[in-house]
């Protein structure tokens, strides 16, 4: 998808427009520190390509001897002279990039007795790219990745750049929800839970219909939801969970817990199926255990072949930028995009749905101590 706007050519105002929050698309098989990497990479190369600030202006001021001055004086009438050396002859060395790039300019001249004073205006060799480097470092550009894909999964990434990465800080704490699209295959298993894995065992698979399907992600939602209440620290008979539970469901204030909201069949086509998953404080290997356990509850055997990430909170895989729209001015669009969509969104303020177990320390304590004794 590629994101139309004003063309920007100067970098230093790219670069003051390089501050929000961005929708990536994570390719598969790479980590959040490798895709943070790729995109430094990227936008520095896409910055050094525009235009840069020139290096600073240096003031040199020379003395020129009378015996020099000859010299030079010689050069210009006969410049082809073999007995004077010359930068630019054959037999003098030759000139550098540096020197070549370097603009000299003669502001004013005056006589000192034999010699001669110059005062010259060049570039200073100490800010040139050619001696510091170029002028947009990797280490200049702050990314802060919180969705923080693994290895095998791909799909939306949400990432903070430069003044951003407080933005989606906040974005974290209000513990939006986040859907993936995770596909499984009955009949096979392997060593890591995953199609690339080795296989470890095989089973068959015919008897299994969507219903049983179904009725399996029914019940393992409604496990869910009854341990949403007891990870809020919220016990289920008490009024304060009815409140909770009138108003919708609870997001725990916790990152430890993987909590399912939603499971969906969205294709069963056997023995490849499809399964839409909402759910929060997740990780890979907790998607990828879903297969293998939907597989051994239905008497066979499961393994995960994809996983990918299609919504955080309201930022949908529309928004997502491919890795060869990883370049400055297609993020600037995209920042603006995300920071339309988050201006309606008071990130100051706690969500009342996200709940904390402080918030009824006593009581949450209790109940769940009596849980453990029964």
């Amino acid at each position: 998808m590629c994101l139309t706007g004003s063309y920007i050519k100067e970098a230093r105002a790219a670069w003051k427009l390089l501050n929000g929050v961005i929708c990536v698309c994570k390719p598969l098989g790479l980590t959040p520190a490798r895709l943070q990497a790729e995109i430094r990479n990227k936008l520095k190369l896409g910055l050094n390509a525009m235009k840069v600030r020139e290096p600073e202006t240096f003031i040199e001021i020379r003395r020129i001897e009378a015996e020099a001055r000859s010299n030079i004086e010689k050069s210009r009438i006969n410049p082809n002279d073999d007995d004077l050396p010359s930068r630019n002859s054959s037999k003098g060395p030759p000139m550098s990039n540096l020197e070549k790039s370097l603009v000299k300019e003669v502001v004013s001249e005056f006589n000192d007795g034999s010699d001669k004073i110059q005062i010259v205006k060049r570039s200073n060799y100490a800010d040139h790219p050619l001696v510091v480097g170029p002028r947009y470092q990797q280490q200049d550009i702050k990314l802060f990745d919180i969705s923080q894909l693994g290895l095998d999964t791909s799909g939306l990434s949400i990432l903070g750049i430069n003044s951003g990465t407080k933005i989606v800080q906040k974005i974290f704490q209000m513990r939006w929800l986040r859907t993936y699209k995770v596909s499984g295959q009955f009949g096979i298993s392997t060593d890591t839970g995953f199609h690339t894995g080795r296989i470890v065992d095989k089973s068959t698979y015919h008897k299994i219909r969507k219903q049983s399907l179904d009725r399996l992600l029914t019940s393992s939602q409604a496990a869910h939801q009854k341990n949403m209440f007891l990870a809020s620290g919220v016990p289920l008979t008490s009024e304060r969970a009815y409140q909770i539970a009138s108003q919708g469901l609870p997001r725990p204030d916790i990152v430890t817990t993987p909590l399912v909201y939603s499971l969906k069949c969205t294709s069963f086509n056997p023995p490849d199926f499809d399964i839409e998953v909402v759910v929060i404080n997740e990780n890979e290997y907790f998607l990828k255990g879903l297969i293998h356990d939907f597989g051994l509850r239905l008497h066979t055997t499961g393994v995960c072949t994809k996983v990918q990430c299609i919504k955080y909170g309201p930022f949908t895989f529309d928004l997502a930028l491919l890795p060869k729209h990883w370049d400055p001015q297609n993020i600037i669009n995209n920042t603006l995009k995300t920071m339309e969509i988050l201006k309606n969104i008071n990130l100051t303020v706690r969500d009342p749905m996200v709940t904390s177990e402080s918030d009824d320390h006593s009581i949450s304590n209790k109940y769940l101590n009596q849980k453990e004794i029964e």
